[in-house]
């Protein structure tokens, strides 16, 4: 990368580069699709080759966001994003039905102290509605039980001027 400053679309024309070097050093032929969020930066892969990047639990995309993470905080720490990945949008519908199952739980939450149980959901399900929770600052959410599959107990508190 050149020593003057990049813009962010150049950090981001820069990253796609690398990440399509990658993906065919790998010869998987895949078209990445950026798209911005206010919350980062989701790179959809779609194509001939997206059903080699899917395994059962999305582990093979969440490794590649780990590295494209790396790789953009290494060399463009003034653009702070959040780097996701995702094979046909399909990451982006299930972080909508998480919201809505999250979104549908706080509606049965009427008074402080009640609380219900979802679940079971996997660590990334669960990052993903304990962060859709912060849209209720009044709602506690806390992961239960052992292994891999926990169940989640939401619960409503006091509201601060009650």
């Amino acid at each position: 990368m050149p020593s003057s400053k990049p813009t962010l679309e150049k950090a981001i024309e820069h990253l796609l580069n690398e990440v399509g070097s990658l993906l065919a050093k790998l010869e998987i032929k895949v078209d990445v699709v950026p798209e911005h969020q206010q919350d980062g930066l989701y790179l959809n892969f779609k194509g001939d080759d997206q059903n080699r990047l899917k395994d059962q639990r999305g582990d093979i995309v969440k490794a590649l966001a780990v590295v494209f993470q790396a790789f953009w905080d290494h060399h463009f720490p003034e653009f702070p994003k959040e780097i996701r990945c995702d094979v046909d949008s399909e990451g982006q519908q299930q972080e909508a039905e998480l919201k809505k199952v999250a979104f549908n739980a706080v509606g049965n939450l009427k008074n402080p102290g009640d609380h219900v149980d979802i679940g079971p959901f996997n660590s990334y399900e669960r990052r993903l509605i304990h962060l859709s929770l912060k849209e209720w600052p009044n709602v506690n959410s806390q992961s239960l039980g052992e292994g891999h599959q926990k169940m989640m107990r939401l619960t409503m508190q006091e509201t601060s001027g009650s």
